[in-house]
C-alpha cells in the first residue's frame, strides 16, 4: 500500500516544509496539538487568521505548530525565517478553510 507524501507547511518562497505521511497529526498527541497550537492561536478568537512571531529553533517544534494549524484548522500554515530562532507562522484559519 502506498503513502501518501505531502508538505507540513510552507516556506514563504514556496518551498516545502517536512514531508510526512497523510495522517501526520497523528505522530502527535491531542495535548502535544493543543499546546502547539496554543502558541499560535490568535487573541481575538481561535477560528481567525493566523499571524504570530515566536522564538523556535527545532525543527520538530514547527512541524508540530504546522500539524495543529491543520488539525485544528484545516488551512496549511506558512514559516518566514525571521533570522536567529525567530519565525513568523501564518495560516489563513478555520474561517478560510474548507471546515467552516
Amino acid at each position: 500500500m502506498a503513502i501518501e507524501r505531502r508538505a507540513l507547511g510552507k516556506w514563504w518562497d514556496g518551498t516545502e516544509i517536512g514531508l510526512d505521511d497523510s495522517t501526520m497529526a497523528g505522530r502527535f498527541t491531542q495535548e502535544e496539538l493543543e499546546a502547539a497550537f496554543a502558541r499560535v492561536k490568535p487573541a481575538t478568537h481561535w477560528k481567525d487568521r493566523i499571524d504570530a512571531t515566536i522564538e523556535e529553533d527545532d525543527a520538530v517544534e514547527i512541524e508540530k505548530i504546522l500539524a495543529a494549524i491543520e488539525h485544528f484548522t484545516g488551512t496549511e500554515g506558512m514559516v518566514r525565517d525571521l533570522g536567529g530562532a525567530w519565525s513568523r507562522i501564518t495560516a489563513p484559519g478555520y474561517w478560510a478553510g474548507p471546515c467552516n
